[in-house]
């Protein structure tokens, strides 16, 4: 009977530390999903600034072309 006791109380810490693991796991996939979705919103602003920035320098290209005419 004691030998069952102690596999039964074995099984229950095994089965804890399982969950635990899983718990520590499933948090640690949040923090990677966070991280790429900030990642995501930081290349988004990026590219953004990149199209502005292209823009820009057309214009005063442009600007430069017409002043250079004068």
């Amino acid at each position: 009977v004691k030998r069952l006791e102690n596999e039964l109380q074995g099984s229950y810490e095994k089965v804890k530390w399982l969950e635990d693991d899983q718990r520590r796991t499933g948090e640690e996939i949040w923090l990677a999903k966070e991280r790429v979705a900030n990642q995501d919103r930081e290349l988004q602003d990026l590219h953004g600034q990149c199209t502005w920035l292209r823009d820009e320098n057309a214009r005063l290209q442009n600007e430069l072309s017409d002043a250079r005419k004068k």
